[in-house]
């Protein structure tokens, strides 16, 4: 019987022995990964004689990324040279690198050769500065933050028609894509507005000397001189225009004119005319602007400034595919920024900011001035 005691008696020993040794300490629950940041690549000019876009490009991002530090987002630069295939190789080493989306290219030729390449790889392209009308025929993955140059158009004509007055228009445009479009969409609100275009002078690529086209359209004595020109063209128009003392006219011109490049090749001819654009409307980054970079802001720096902000904000909130950045995109209600809200709306295949409004620059002084 004692014996049968102790046994029990060991056995609730050993029991209660087991049962007093400490539980280990539950491990603290991993934390989730950190996403990495993702690679936003930007074509853009940075080289050669058209190299004031890229530097008005790069501007508008650099100020963009200092006032909002984020390490959801790393900006990759490519030089295009303004070359449509030195576009497309260099965008192809950022396809190769894993990019998905990429702001730029620049000129709308470029984003002729770059659009479809982007559409197959899946990559999506957002152009902060690119306006052709027939861009709209690219494709899904394009996104333009500027309206289409037939709006320009129409807008430069009303301007001209409603605030200067004007009845009698020239047009000297050249035979490419952006003077095409830009000459139609003027023309066509012009004469709907009751005006007469009393000249029409088309001038083919290569052409520097306008001095026999200018003594045409002075004799049909115009109100407006209207030259949907690149910045090269514009400023050898206006410079040759002093040169055969062309009748005091209003010249008015379209956003790929507005570059020093422009200015210098007219010097004081280009006192007094008018190009559009998009332009700012913020105040603060208006004065960001100067204080970073000592001048104005050109439009083409607040449009860059504005995708960069777009992209940002998409990539903080977890966007790191291309298919990502494409449904936030197209999810845009409103996105506030400088140059007022972005949304998209589809037009044909491709999608344009089509709320944005196009202003007018006066050159005074040696600058570009927004007018009232």
């Amino acid at each position: 019987m004692l014996s049968s005691f102790r046994v029990v008696l060991l056995s609730l020993l050993v029991a209660c022995s087991g049962s007093s040794e400490p539980k280990p300490t539950p491990s603290a629950p991993a934390e989730p990964p950190k996403p990495t940041a993702v690679k936003v690549g930007v074509i853009t000019i940075l080289s050669g004689e058209n190299a004031d876009y890229g530097t008005y490009t790069r501007n508008g991002i650099e100020l963009a990324m200092k006032e909002h530090p984020t390490k959801a987002v790393e900006i990759v630069y490519e030089d295009s040279k303004a070359d449509a295939q030195e576009a497309l190789r260099v965008f192809k080493d950022l396809q190769a690198a894993g990019t998905p989306v990429v702001i730029g290219p620049f000129t709308s030729t470029e984003v002729r050769q770059v659009g479809p390449a982007a559409q197959s790889a899946g990559v999506v392209l957002v152009t902060s500065s690119a306006t052709a009308d027939d861009l709209s025929s690219v494709g899904d993955h394009l996104f333009m933050m500027l309206p289409p140059n037939s709006k320009q158009g129409s807008d430069q004509a009303t301007y001209a028609s409603t605030k200067l007055g004007a009845k009698r228009a020239a047009i000297l445009w050249r035979e490419n894509p952006y003077g095409t479009t830009l000459h139609d969409s003027f023309k066509k609100t012009f004469e709907a507005a009751g005006g007469t275009v009393v000249a029409d002078k088309p001038f083919p690529e290569g052409t520097e000397e306008f001095k026999d086209y200018l003594k045409a359209l002075a004799k049909e004595k115009p109100d407006v001189v209207f030259i949907p020109t690149h910045d090269g063209d514009t400023g050898r128009i206006l410079a040759q225009a002093r040169a055969v003392k062309f009748p005091p006219t209003k010249f008015l011109g379209a956003d790929g004119s507005m570059t020093s490049t422009m200015l210098d090749l007219a010097k004081e001819a280009a006192e007094g005319s008018i190009y559009s654009n998009v332009a700012s409307i913020d105040p603060a980054f208006d004065e960001a602007y100067r204080s970073a970079y000592g001048k104005d802001a050109s439009p083409y720096a607040a449009s860059a400034y504005d995708t960069v902000n777009v992209l940002v904000a998409l990539a903080e909130k977890g966007a790191r595919s291309a298919d990502d950045f494409e449904r936030g995109l197209v999810g845009l209600s409103g996105h506030a920024g400088a140059t007022g809200p972005t949304r998209f709306t589809l037009v044909d295949k491709s999608y344009w900011c089509m709320d944005k409004v196009y202003r007018q620059f006066e050159v005074v002084g040696g600058a570009f001035k927004l007018q009232p």
